[in-house]
């Protein structure tokens, strides 16, 4: 940041379900509490805000020291570990059943001024694409052999089941075409994957596309949770941050695999596909 010019904060918001008609936060309302997380960009502020009926309402978490309106992958993987930590906290010792909705939003006041962002539930929400009726009609007879791989597919869509279960959901897919009697058929597999290529070379991962996916595989399946100590829990802050980004390429070669053994029978597709970023950031 050069000398003179303004320092920036991130405010980064999730919402608590159920979702509100309208969200505002102007500085006038204090939280409910609010936490100093030390980070390597400096103290953030982790602050928890309730509704009028006493339940949590929404989350948001400052993070100093931006001289440009900029998300990098580090703050990703802060803004994941927080994340986890402060539900699996809010589950232990208050509900259980809490949830925030897969919708963020991130703003970028300068530091010391006033600030006020309000949005509404019309706002947080997209719009809905067009229901395909003839294609899900068609889908659903034509998968109904195939529930279980349709149900692992679905799985590693939904946001509120653990990175690390909806990674390994779609490498169950994968095993049960390329992997008989406990041996995968690397050349087929392989072979498969090669129309893949030019999307994994973007990501500009050095290893090849099969040695990836049984990487990310032993890395979800057997976490490392200290002293050598292995166990299903929580993915680490760079773990989790490379899962998320190859996850999507990952279900692209599962919707690829059950349409290229369909026989015709049904097509599927991923309506949200270039769609589902991490939010959307409200103009300062």
């Amino acid at each position: 940041m050069s000398q003179g010019e303004p320092s920036k904060n991130c405010f980064y918001y999730w919402f608590v379900e159920p979702l509100k008609l309208q969200y505002k936060d102007d500085g006038s309302l204090p939280p409910t509490f609010e936490i100093p997380v030390e980070t390597q960009f400096g103290e953030c502020q982790l602050a928890l805000y309730f509704d009028s009926e006493g339940r949590p309402n929404f989350v948001r978490l400052m993070i100093p020291g931006f001289a440009k309106e900029e998300l990098k992958q580090e703050h990703a993987e802060l803004l994941q570990v927080v994340k986890e930590h402060l539900l699996s906290i809010l589950r232990l010792m208050y509900d259980s059943k809490i949830q925030v909705a897969p919708v963020t939003m991130w703003a970028f006041p300068e530091d010391g001024k006033p600030y006020s962002y309000g949005i509404s539930i019309q706002q947080l929400l997209r719009q809905q694409p067009v229901f395909p009726t003839i294609a899900i009609r068609n889908a659903f007879v034509g998968t109904w052999g195939k529930r279980t791989e349709i149900k692992l597919l679905a799985d590693s869509l939904d946001e509120r089941i653990p990175l690390q279960y909806r990674y390994l959901s779609v490498y169950k897919i994968l095993e049960g075409h390329f992997r008989k009697r406990g041996k995968w058929r690397e050349k087929e597999l392989k072979a498969f994957l090669g129309q893949f290529s030019v999307a994994f070379d973007k990501m500009g991962i050095t290893i090849p596309l099969h040695n990836y996916i049984h990487a990310l595989r032993d890395r979800c399946a057997h976490i490392k949770t200290g002293k050598g100590a292995t166990g299903v829990t929580q993915l680490s802050q760079r773990q989790a941050a490379e899962v998320q980004r190859f996850l999507p390429l990952m279900e692209d070669i599962c919707i690829s695999l059950l349409n290229s053994v369909s026989n015709g029978k049904f097509t599927l597709f991923h309506l949200t596909r270039g769609q589902n970023d991490d939010g959307f950031r409200i103009p300062v």
